[in-house]
């Protein structure tokens, strides 16, 4: 199993990632054999198994490719939190490498969820990461208070900021990007 990464990790606190992989082949006797990457451009998701699809014929096969792992995400995220992406995500990779199959509806996935002890849900509640859809934010100059957003800079709240206002203090209108 290898660990791959372009350019350097930094996370706020040392979370050994090769551990949390081998806690989880210790519990499930299956040998991670495809490599676990940080993916930089993952905005939504906090993790990704990733697989190919072999044509035999008539039939296909599923096969697993890589499990990959949000960098932002683990920059901001407790120990648990990782623990609890990288377990759903291995879980997926053993309902593949089971029977080829790894959706969350999938009775083998919800198996391999319980035997990990994590959800099979497909969203997690983390705190430190925003998956926001809007990728500029407008506050208050004068309370702080957010009044709005818009996800281009297209939009005339970023192109025209002069022209608004807020509600709550008919104040300016301060913009903040969001990454």
């Amino acid at each position: 199993m290898k660990l791959y990464c372009k350019g350097m990790i930094r996370m706020n606190k040392k979370i050994d990632l090769l551990e949390l992989v081998k806690e989880c082949e210790r519990i499930t006797n299956i040998k991670l054999e495809v490599p676990l990457l940080i993916n930089k451009r993952l905005k939504k998701s906090l993790g990704i198994t990733r697989y190919t699809i072999i044509k035999q014929g008539r039939q296909s096969k599923i096969k697993p490719k890589s499990i990959e792992l949000n960098d932002r995400f683990l920059k901001t995220a407790t120990k648990e939190e990782v623990k609890e992406v990288i377990r759903h995500e291995y879980a997926h990779y053993c309902a593949l490498k089971q029977v080829g199959r790894h959706n969350h509806t999938d009775y083998i996935f919800k198996l391999w969820c319980k035997r990990l002890g994590v959800s099979n849900k497909a969203t997690m509640e983390v705190k430190g990461l925003q998956s926001n859809k809007e990728k500029y934010t407008a506050y208050c100059v004068h309370c702080n208070k957010r009044v709005g957003g818009c996800k281009t800079s297209r939009h005339n709240l970023v192109k025209k900021t002069n022209l608004f206002k807020t509600k709550c203090c008919y104040a300016p209108v301060r913009i903040l990007q969001n990454y």
